[in-house]
């Protein structure tokens, strides 16, 4: 009966592990859950910032290959837009360039900009960079139509309607 007693049991525990070892294993579980996250807001925030630039890489490329005779909201072709983007670029250029001119222009450092502050993790001041931005480009938009400079390729002048507008 001796034996019985000293024999182990299906049920007996196993000895349990020192406090300390949990505790490291669960603090470096927590510390690698912190890293994960600051990774992943690292690369969020690159990811961000990336795309926000490559819209204004984009606008630039669209501005800067704009054709007057591509598919536009006020010209009708069945010719292929040679624009950089596509039917969509020359939408959009066409739109920029008939309601300030070549002055739009200035929205891609001002994209580029806030690309970058995302990216660093700095603030954007949006309203102070868009307002500064658009101001600059009416008074560009303004002083273009106002002076009678050549076109240059724009569809309603070097100052779009707003130029027009502002230097009657």
């Amino acid at each position: 009966m001796a034996s019985r007693a000293s024999a182990p049991t299906g049920n007996a525990r196993r000895p349990a592990a020192p406090a300390g070892r949990l505790a490291a294993g669960s603090a470096l579980l927590g510390r690698m859950r912190v890293q994960l996250a600051l990774l992943l807001r690292l690369a969020l925030r690159l990811a961000g910032g990336g795309a926000i630039a490559a819209a204004g890489v984009a606008l630039a490329l669209a501005l800067l290959s704009y054709s007057p005779r591509d598919p536009s909201f006020n010209t009708a072709t069945a010719r292929v837009a040679g624009n950089g983007l596509g039917n969509f670029g020359a939408h959009v250029a066409d739109l920029l360039l008939q309601l300030a001119g070549w002055p739009m222009l200035l929205l891609v450092p001002a994209i580029l900009l806030a690309g970058w502050r995302v990216a660093r993790d700095t603030p954007v001041p949006v309203l102070r960079m868009a307002g500064g931005t658009l101001a600059g480009a009416l008074a560009l938009a303004m002083a273009a139509g106002g002076f009678g400079l050549p076109d240059a390729g724009a569809p309603a002048g070097p100052g779009g309607l707003a130029g027009q507008a502002l230097a009657r």
